[in-house]
């Protein structure tokens, strides 16, 4: 598969849950070692590696879904809270006020 491919089949990575195999693939075509997760995080950040390696961004460490997040949502499985449903795709500014009234749910 040739580079261009390969960003054609990147690009239309539009959930990294269900596209996972696509990233595989493509981790794997271009040689990178990778280890197959569940981790929406980690699955971002695969995805941002293999944008890195063929030049859709110019740096994936910038970009890593790691770098912003200070609360982790632990518990296993989505809650309703203040009429939203809060999970581990919430962003930071949900979970930092959600964990402030129950920490139990967070790390």
């Amino acid at each position: 598969m040739n580079r261009e491919e390969l960003k054609d089949k990147i690009k239309s990575v539009k959930d990294v849950s269900v596209d996972r195999q696509v990233i595989y693939e493509v981790l794997s075509e271009l040689g990178i070692p990778f280890k197959k997760t569940n981790c929406r995080r980690c699955l971002t950040d695969l995805l941002n590696i293999c944008k890195e390696e063929l030049g859709i961004i110019s740096n994936a460490a910038e970009e890593s879904t790691f770098n912003e997040v200070k609360h982790f949502y632990s518990a296993t499985r989505p809650t309703s809270w203040n009429g939203m449903i809060v999970d581990w795709d919430s962003s930071n500014e949900v979970l930092s006020k959600f964990c402030v009234e129950h920490p139990d749910y967070c790390e």
